[in-house]
């Protein structure tokens, strides 16, 4: 036993059987024979047709509410894109800001070690203070 494969319509398909099916010309097993479609999908398509028919005569508002959301879309994805670019910056700042602050800590550590003196940055802070001290009293 061997499967058929599945086959897909396109809508220009559907909608002229469909159509056909509306004239009630042929019986909905003429039709199929003739188009090779089951009668029971030949009523399908008829429904749908039917059921949608007031929306063909509607002003505009598909295509409204098309082009709403094709243009909210596009704001969307440009945002998407700007937070991307900037989530990237921030973290090789941050990568970046950390090397560094870490490699001037060590040299500064380093340093300290060598001439046994307090680091510069802390060093300045308290002079200040004691100078301060000096010059009030």
């Amino acid at each position: 036993m061997s499967k058929k494969k599945r086959r897909r319509h396109s809508a220009k398909f559907k909608a002229k059987v469909a159509l056909e099916a509306v004239k009630e010309i042929k019986t909905a097993s003429e039709i199929g024979a003739e188009y090779e479609v089951h009668p029971a999908q030949i009523s399908d398509w008829k429904r749908q047709l039917l059921g949608n028919l007031d929306s063909a005569f509607e002003k505009g508002s598909q295509s409204k509410d098309q082009e709403d959301f094709t243009e909210e879309r596009d704001k969307l994805r440009a945002k998407i894109g700007q937070l991307t670019m900037e989530v990237e910056w921030l973290q090789k700042s941050a990568y970046s800001w950390a090397w560094t602050s870490t490699r001037n800590d060590r040299a500064q550590l380093q340093t300290a070690k060598s001439t046994a003196t307090v680091p510069t940055s802390v060093h300045r802070p308290i002079h200040r203070a004691i100078q301060a001290q000096g010059s009030v009293g």
